[in-house]
């Protein structure tokens, strides 16, 4: 991709009329939306968590070519005075990326799609993009730790190499292995198989 040598680095403590009028002609020539609505829309490519890592910002590589410094992050979670959520999108995360109103200053990632570049992408299309698990929720983390819950049963499980910790739906049981031992609590009390199978 031939990148657009212009940058577009957001202040968000004051902004000139003038500056705005430019900034949505860009806007206009770069994104999907129109007039009416004034909700504009583009793709883009995280290039990196933002220098000043305390905004809790990215930065993004429109389809154009065009780079935005210090997109902010839709949060997940109601966020308030000293509580909220920081999960920012890693490198090369394909990103839909909002203006509402139209302006370039506005921007803020919406969400982003499977489709990460490299390894990582590949690795993604055969842990998440699986047929028949529609109504399992997967989460796997930048660490290797797998997150499943089953929206049907609640039951939910934390794997990582050997090492699972699962929890049934109802709390009926809890269930910790390394693959070789095992730590198991239900209704019938507590038992511990070591890899002795000696039971406690």
């Amino acid at each position: 991709m031939n990148y657009i040598e212009q940058e577009i680095i957001f202040e968000r403590e004051s902004s000139t009329q003038r500056g705005i009028d430019n900034n949505r002609v860009s806007l206009h020539k770069t994104t999907y939306g129109d007039k009416e609505t004034n909700l504009h829309m583009a793709w883009g490519i995280v290039e990196q968590e933002s220098a000043d890592s305390e905004l809790g910002t990215v930065d993004v590589i429109l389809q154009s070519g065009i780079i935005l410094r210090n997109v902010e992050i839709l949060t997940r979670e109601w966020a308030g005075m000293g509580y909220g959520e920081r999960d920012l999108p890693p490198k090369d995360s394909k990103v839909l990326i909002a203006f509402p109103e139209g302006i370039i200053e506005n921007a803020i990632i919406i969400g982003s799609v499977l489709s990460v570049l490299g390894s990582v992408g590949e690795k993604q299309s055969e842990e998440l993009l699986v047929a028949g698990k529609e109504r399992e929720e997967l989460i796997i983390t930048e660490a290797g730790w797998k997150r499943t819950y089953n929206k049907d049963s609640g039951d939910i499980s934390f794997v990582k190499n050997t090492i699972s910790i699962s929890v049934k739906g109802d709390a009926s049981e809890i269930k910790i292995t390394d693959g070789t031992n095992t730590f198991l609590m239900d209704s019938s009390g507590i038992t511990l198989n070591d890899n002795l199978l000696v039971e406690v």
